[in-house]
């Protein structure tokens, strides 16, 4: 009988399965189940280069100080204090040997919390591989993967049937790994055939140029909806906020009129623009005439009560704080503050109306 062939573990496994051996040295009973010890709970993390380990961490109390197992756990607000994290051990013990991280990959057995997470951004961390989901208290699920798309890292789960998610619904475990898979990947519809597909302009940049698909003239002090010729498929849990462009609001007196594409939506991107300026405004087919960001999203369920939660400010209102601190607005700045809320034709229409009125424009009877 042939001998059956050994099945070699992929690299990512075989680095999740060290990351598990690191984490049975977690002093610190909280976390994910860990392999290699049943009944116990920890964190385990490594970060790799090239295929080859540069450090690890668990999650531990500093050196020197009580662990959780010998004193039993700090908690606030739900989340035990006393321990420093894998991941933020991890980075201090590379740091310690002068050992650089910058474009590593970083295998950690729990998704890391918020502030981790920003650290691995800041040390250049490529692409991070976490094994299971883990919420911590600003909810990692959402935030983090959020963070991830933005910073332009990597970020994967490697699941196995054996795998325990905390903290998580399987709705929410869907959601989130749609976001990972998704997130980067935003598909673009011509519907016009000379459309400018969005672009950025520069690396980094944080909102995508909308392109006018024809020509337009903004008269002052009037609105115009210019069409951009194509839609998009927002990921579920993101939306597009269209914004500003800075040089076409500061230069011409553009404004958008505000904009939300929500992920369900697959109709033409409307620009609603606003010229503020004394002059007519001229756009070319081809135009930048806004940004659009994609943004992460939270819906929020309702729940009606009787009674709100008491605050110092309570149901106060439209100069409220300058009241609290003992300031008054003078009648002038009230005038100016709603006053500068008018669009510019409402302006021009009530100042001709009182010209009117008083008669000015007119030629005056000598009699």
């Amino acid at each position: 009988m042939d001998e059956e062939k050994k099945k070699r573990v992929s690299w990512d496994e075989y680095f999740m399965n060290i990351a598990h051996l690191v984490a049975t040295r977690s002093t610190c009973n909280r976390g994910v189940p860990i392999k290699y010890l049943s009944k116990y709970k920890g964190v385990g993390a490594v970060i790799v280069k090239d295929r080859v380990i540069l450090s690890t961490g668990y999650n531990g109390s500093p050196r020197g100080l009580d662990h959780c197992d010998d004193v039993g756990h700090e908690m606030i607000e739900g989340h035990c204090v006393r321990t420093v994290h894998a991941e933020a051990n991890a980075l201090a013990s590379a740091a310690k040997h002068g050992i650089a991280v910058d474009k590593a990959t970083f295998y950690t057995t729990a998704s890391p919390c918020y502030d981790c997470f920003k650290m691995l951004i800041n040390a250049g961390i490529e692409r991070i591989v976490c094994g299971s989901f883990y919420g911590s208290r600003y909810g990692a699920s959402e935030k983090v993967v959020g963070l991830a798309a933005q910073a332009g890292i990597q970020f994967e789960f490697l699941r196995s049937e054996s795998d325990q998610p905390h903290g998580f619904d399987e709705d929410t475990i869907r959601i989130t790994e749609a976001k990972v898979a998704d997130i980067n990947k935003l598909k673009v519809r011509k519907i016009h055939p000379s459309a400018t597909v969005p672009s950025y302009s520069h690396n980094g940049d944080a909102g995508l140029d909308l392109f006018a698909v024809e020509g337009a003239t903004v008269a002052s002090g009037k609105r115009a909806s210019i069409g951009t010729g194509i839609s998009v498929e927002i990921p579920m849990g993101y939306a597009g906020l269209i914004w500003d462009r800075s040089g076409l609001s500061q230069k011409k007196g553009l404004k958008t009129l505000g904009g939300v594409i929500d992920s369900t939506y697959r109709g033409e991107i409307i620009v609603g623009l606003y010229n503020t300026s004394d002059e007519a405004v001229e756009l070319m087919k081809g135009d930048r005439v806004a940004q659009m960001l994609i943004q992460p999203v939270e819906s929020a369920k309702l729940e009606i009560v009787e009674d709100l939660s008491e605050t110092q400010r309570a149901d106060k209102g439209f100069g409220s704080t300058e009241r609290s601190e003992g300031k008054k607005l003078e009648e002038s700045e009230i005038r100016e503050i709603k006053q500068a809320s008018v669009p510019e034709e409402i302006k021009t229409q009530n100042k001709n109306t009182r010209k009117e009125e008083n008669g000015e424009g007119k030629t005056k009877s000598r009699w």
